[in-house]
């Protein structure tokens, strides 16, 4: 392919949970319309979808089959009991289209929270491209459990900086919602600021 089109996208599952968004109905209703709303104006190859919630997935697997888009996700999740996975409200995903021949790629997980990450490998004007789409959780100070929150996102930042230094010498593509940025006061700074990819919302965008 000369060219691949990608869309990230956050389905705000757990703002709406927690009363954070100005709406009021189905929640799975909303992102389905968003997703096709966002398809119906550009065709893309990829869909990389954050903080989603299991309910929702299954019906975007569905509409998304239609269109020729297979859905991938961690290879934990099939050690979820079908049982549990109605509990999940942050799930990240990846819609890759038939035209795109797509392999997954996992990291040597250590971590807690792997269904925050999909990654994989596919080709561009015959050339190789490493994406990772990941959702690095968030720390709130104000959470009883906060030493917990803590532990997560250090791992899953600690991963991602392997993962990094492990393809400095690649082309490689890693998007998604880190919970961090290059300036202000946030918890697991230092190991951000190691992160050897340039941080895009810095770069100038013209």
């Amino acid at each position: 392919m000369k060219k691949i089109s990608i869309v990230e996208i956050n389905a705000c599952s757990n703002q709406e949970a927690q009363k954070k968004l100005r709406f009021k109905g189905d929640g799975d209703a909303r992102v389905i319309l968003l997703i096709e709303e966002i398809i119906k104006k550009q065709a893309y190859n990829i869909i990389s979808l954050r903080e989603l919630t299991y309910s929702a997935l299954i019906k975007l697997e569905r509409l998304l089959a239609m269109h020729g888009f297979k859905r991938y996700i961690h290879k934990d999740w099939d050690n979820v009991a079908l049982q549990n996975r109605g509990r999940y409200s942050c799930l990240s995903v990846l819609f890759v289209h038939d035209s795109v021949d797509f392999e997954q790629i996992y990291s040597d997980d250590e971590f807690e929270t792997t269904l925050r990450y999909v990654a994989g490998k596919f080709k561009v004007d015959g050339q190789p491209v490493i994406y990772k789409s990941s959702h690095i959780p968030c720390v709130e100070d104000s959470h009883p459990h906060i030493a917990s929150q803590l532990r997560r996102k250090e791992n899953m930042l600690r991963d991602e900086l392997e993962f990094q230094l492990e393809n400095i010498d690649n082309c490689v593509i890693c998007t998604g919602d880190y919970n961090c940025d290059s300036v202000g006061t946030y918890h697991c700074k230092d190991l951000f600021n190691q992160l050897p990819y340039k941080d895009a919302v810095e770069e100038p965008t013209y």
